[in-house]
């Protein structure tokens, strides 16, 4: 497809306890294919690629760890190979999806990284302006999903980051909250779906994409 959509995320994004079996961590819990990026990517007929790690932020990670964020392995075709790099060049995207931030916050609130909370920030921004860097032309959407503890810093990450690219004039980065929808942390299949009805019209009020969302929703199931 002439469509591509970039998803980076933590366990959100890659579909981890999507299917409650009642037990978290487990691969049969974990689908992707049923999270909000691969739903959306196919209500929107594009192509995606989907770079996601489950306990990791932008800062830190969920046990305050800095060595292997997000954007340290961002760039790797196998996150445990430092010399496995992706060629960008390959592979434009007209969109970016950065789900990222409640790992962060929850070792910032666990004590496990005390560091200012500005400096969550600024890695934020930073890793934004390294997208940003690779593709120039893309729409970024910085979203959160439905995490509602310490809702005021996981809203802040995102929010704080969109604001200071706006205020630099890049009206490309856009901020999206699916916090509201129900649940908590770990989507199921139908919040999950929530999560992508969101994204999908929020990517097309800025792209044009047009979509059949009944058509595609068909396949949300399987």
């Amino acid at each position: 497809p002439d469509r591509r959509i970039e998803f980076v995320g933590d366990s959100i994004t890659a579909g981890l306890d999507v299917v409650k079996v009642g037990k978290l961590f487990t691969l049969a819990a974990e689908n992707n294919r049923l999270d909000y990026s691969a739903v959306a990517a196919r209500r929107l007929g594009a192509e995606s690629i989907c770079i996601a790690y489950s306990g990791n932020g932008v800062h830190c990670d969920g046990g305050g760890g800095k060595s292997n964020t997000l954007p340290v392995i961002y760039d790797r075709i196998v996150p445990q190979e430092p010399d496995s790099r992706w060629d960008f060049t390959r592979w434009t995207p007209q969109v970016v999806v950065i789900h990222l931030g409640s790992n962060d916050v929850g070792a910032k609130v666990g004590g496990n990284c005390n560091d200012d909370f500005q400096l969550y920030i600024d890695s934020y921004v930073t890793f934004v302006a390294r997208v940003r860097k690779q593709y120039p032309e893309a729409h970024i959407f910085c979203m959160i999903g439905p995490v509602l503890w310490h809702v005021d810093l996981i809203t802040k990450l995102p929010g704080a980051t969109v604001e200071t690219f706006r205020k630099k004039g890049d009206t490309k980065v856009h901020y999206l909250r699916c916090d509201d929808i129900g649940g908590d942390l770990h989507p199921d299949v139908a919040n999950q779906s929530k999560m992508a009805d969101m994204l999908v019209k929020a990517i097309a009020a800025e792209t044009g994409w047009t979509f059949a969302e009944e058509d595609a929703k068909s396949g949300d199931q399987q």
